[in-house]
């Protein structure tokens, strides 16, 4: 955190001047939040370790609001995007602030403290107890499928068409369009939740933990699955596949410093890809820039913004929904609507049945693409912020944010108070729920509906063998004399 602090101050183009109150006063109250997020984040951890959900939210909002905000009042005068231009020496910088302030704050307060012991208890149900070599097996079986279909669109993109998609990621997905590639596009795009998930699997049931081969086996995890995310260019996929392998390292029981070793080469990798990535689709000039021969793909800002590394600084976006709200009719609703329905198209039920899609609608299609490009195309991803400004304006920010904070309380404790190794659908789930903050409906909406089916029925497998493992090791454990027989719990 210190070093994009120092990274922002430094390379800052238009830094403040004295005389700018309305800027100044927005860089203090954002630096203000992004306090409060660090503080309220590190004491999380702290208490409830790397599993603590309302840490991890405060560091996602903390990536997606508030050091943005800060970022980007205090090195730029001006924000520009496409056709869109909006001064941060103005009272609409200063009110975007407080509008993100109150709707992180409202919903904090509603989601509440991680519950005690919960999430040390979810570690403990999903840790291995031994190596089970069947279900390692089964795991590199099913990850084998998704493996082959990205070395086959990566063979056949080349050096030159990875690098482009890395940029402006139109190559790969152009590519995989094709109609004979249906089966291939269906893999390509679950190949980052799934292939690394049933990697680490397989690890986890491969060898003992916490052991020097297990930590090597989740570095080449590490290793093979961010090359092969970073060849689609997602740069939140990348940041997904990290979280996993830390994640699932935590669980078996990796705990101090020297653990990680054998992830840190990886993981450097992998944050300087990010980096790169960022840099290069906002116009900065680097190796990955220059060998796309690509200026820029989203926003023009100058230098790249820090706070664009994993693609989620919303700051920009809610100004532009503020810039934009007198002019622009409340939609009351409509966008939500339209998200249930692409989540319905998104598994193919509406194309069996009716023998076509619901009809889709996505506000940034529609509302903030002729803001940015003057067409009705663009992927804008206002947040949920400022997705409730559209739909019900200032009124939606502090419903809508009790709402959203009572929702991910009821999910997020359903969640950590499952049983069995239910590791990948509570990260997958918990992951899910934070994106929402910082993208949009309809979005988040899709892609739930395409991955987490897969992830439930796995985690049901796994579960139920895991229960009869449970069952046969109860029967076969023997009752030493004189101990009580065990009694079947009352219900």
């Amino acid at each position: 955190m210190l070093l994009l602090v120092v990274n922002a101050v430094v390379s800052a183009p238009e830094p403040p001047l004295p005389s700018e109150h309305w800027r100044w006063a927005a860089i203090v109250a954002a630096g203000a939040l992004c306090a409060w997020n660090v503080s309220r984040a590190y004491t999380a951890y702290q208490a409830s370790g790397l599993l603590s959900v309302t840490g991890f939210f405060h560091a996602w909002c903390l990536l997606a609001f508030s050091f943005p905000a800060a970022e980007m009042t205090y090195r730029y005068r001006t924000l520009r995007a496409g056709y869109w231009t909006a001064s941060t020496d103005q009272w609409l910088s200063l009110k975007a602030v407080l509008v993100l302030a109150v709707f992180e704050v409202l919903f904090f307060l509603a989601l509440g403290r991680d519950l005690a012991g919960a999430p040390a208890r979810l570690a403990r149900n999903c840790a291995a107890r031994r190596p089970n070599f069947r279900a390692a097996l089964w795991c590199l079986v099913a990850l084998a499928p998704f493996a082959h279909a990205k070395l086959s669109v990566l063979r056949q993109l080349g050096l030159a068409g990875i690098v482009g998609t890395m940029v402006t990621r139109k190559g790969y997905w152009l590519f995989l369009d094709e109609p004979e590639s249906v089966v291939s596009f269906l893999l390509n795009s679950l190949f980052p939740v799934y292939f690394v998930s049933l990697a680490c699997l397989a690890v986890k049931y491969l060898v003992p933990h916490p052991k020097a081969a297990g930590r090597r086996l989740f570095g080449v995890v590490l290793l093979a699955a961010g090359a092969g995310v970073a060849g689609s260019g997602g740069r939140a996929e990348l940041a997904y596949v990290l979280l996993t392998v830390l994640l699932f390292m935590h669980v078996e029981g990796y705990r101090f410093p020297a653990d990680f070793r054998p992830v840190v080469v990886p993981a450097v990798l992998v944050a300087c890809t990010l980096l790169l990535v960022a840099q290069a689709r906002h116009g900065a000039e680097n190796p990955l820039s220059a060998a796309s021969k690509t200026q820029h793909v989203g926003y023009s800002y100058q230098r790249g913004d820090v706070t664009q590394t994993l693609g989620v600084g919303r700051f920009d976006a809610v100004l532009m929904v503020l810039d934009h709200l007198d002019a622009q009719p409340l939609l009351w609703g409509r966008s939500y609507g339209y998200a249930v329905l692409g989540a319905a198209n998104s598994t193919y039920a509406p194309r069996v049945v009716l023998g076509h899609h619901f009809p889709m609608w996505r506000i940034s299609d529609q509302v903030m693409a002729y803001w940015i490009f003057g067409r009705p195309k663009a992927s804008a991803l206002p947040s949920t912020p400022g997705e409730l400004l559209l739909n019900f304006g200032y009124a939606g920010i502090a419903l809508g944010a009790l709402a959203f904070g009572f929702a991910f309380r009821v999910a997020t404790r359903w969640l950590l108070g499952l049983r069995g190794p239910v590791e990948v659908l509570v990260l997958l789930s918990i992951w899910i729920l934070a994106r929402t903050l910082s993208d949009e409906s309809w979005l988040m909406a899709d892609y739930a509906a395409g991955n987490l089916p897969g992830v439930v029925l796995l985690a049901v497998v796994l579960g139920r063998g895991h229960a009869r493992r449970a069952q046969r090791a109860a029967r076969e454990t023997p009752v030493r004399p004189g101990a009580a027989a065990p009694t079947r719990p009352a219900t």
